[in-house]
């Protein structure tokens, strides 16, 4: 087997965690390809990952899976499956915690595992692609200076003027991200849709949307007044609308037998538990 290693030096300080792992197979006899980065600061004559590994373990939060997915794009290698190991503060992507890394690797390793896929959004600028999502794509007014106008349109008919700070375009994985903290609904991973969320609107009415992943999502604006962030990184463009598509391609993720999205979901946000009489 052929296993890479992406990590995330901030979180994982001088690679120490890192180093276990690698370590650890290494006596194992699995060869074993690193980020520059980690190479560089450890000095490990290791190959460089390339998208022939079997699978990637990545070392960090919930950002450093995000990071990653754009490394893959990099050389290609959306085909390659992640495998997290939380080292953020939520880890609904990086579920895998710290103290039980060694088993859920050796479950790895041995093929014990089933593949969660998940849609990515494609953004463009007129006819410019400007990069996929995983968890959203969002405008967001510059100046603190009053709410931006914003028209929306889906498969180029014409849905609202949102009067708002701005509007999230978010994938299924995106509904626990920036859309769950603008009040917008929390949908299954699992789901093909999008979700139009404007951020704090200037009305009573203008509520979240939940749209077909068939369908376009265009939103008009003044580039003036708006910057454009694909999961959480600011583009720079300069037209005056962008389109929001399901991406042809798709992000794989390592889940064990032991994975419920639903439960995670209790665990992460503190969602209160139902019990007979009502809420705990």
């Amino acid at each position: 087997m052929k296993i890479g290693i992406i990590s995330n030096k901030d979180k994982d300080k001088n690679f120490k965690f890192t180093r276990s792992v690698i370590d650890y197979l290494d006596k194992k006899d699995i060869e074993v390809c690193l980020g520059d980065d980690i190479n560089s600061s450890l000095k490990l004559n290791k190959k460089n990952i390339k998208n022939d590994v079997d699978f990637i373990i990545v070392i960090g939060g919930d950002g450093t899976i995000l990071n990653a997915l754009l490394f893959l794009d990099s050389i290609d290698g959306f085909n390659v499956p992640l495998l997290g190991i939380n080292f953020g503060k939520v880890g609904f992507l990086a579920n895998v915690e710290k103290e039980e890394w060694k088993n859920y690797i050796d479950l790895a390793l041995k093929g014990k595992y089933h593949i969660d896929e998940r849609i990515l959004l494609d953004t463009y600028n007129e006819d410019k692609y400007l990069g996929f999502s995983l968890n959203d794509t969002v405008l967001f007014r510059k100046k603190f200076d009053g709410v931006v106008d914003y028209e929306v349109y889906i498969d180029d008919k014409f849905i609202a003027n949102y009067y708002a700070d701005g509007v999230i375009v978010a994938a299924p994985t995106g509904s626990t991200a920036y859309n769950l903290s603008s009040g917008g609904p929390i949908v299954s991973p699992s789901c093909d849709l999008m979700i139009l969320n404007p951020i704090c609107p200037h009305s009573l009415n203008n509520k979240a949307i939940v749209v077909s992943s068939r369908e376009c999502i265009k939103i008009k604006f003044s580039m003036e007044k708006s910057s454009i962030f694909l999961d959480g990184k600011e583009i720079e463009s300069r037209a005056e609308h962008i389109t929001v598509k399901r991406s042809d391609k798709k992000a794989y993720f390592i889940r064990f037998d032991d994975y419920n999205f639903y439960s995670l979901l209790v665990k992460k946000i503190q969602i209160p538990k139902l019990r007979r009489g009502g809420l705990s």
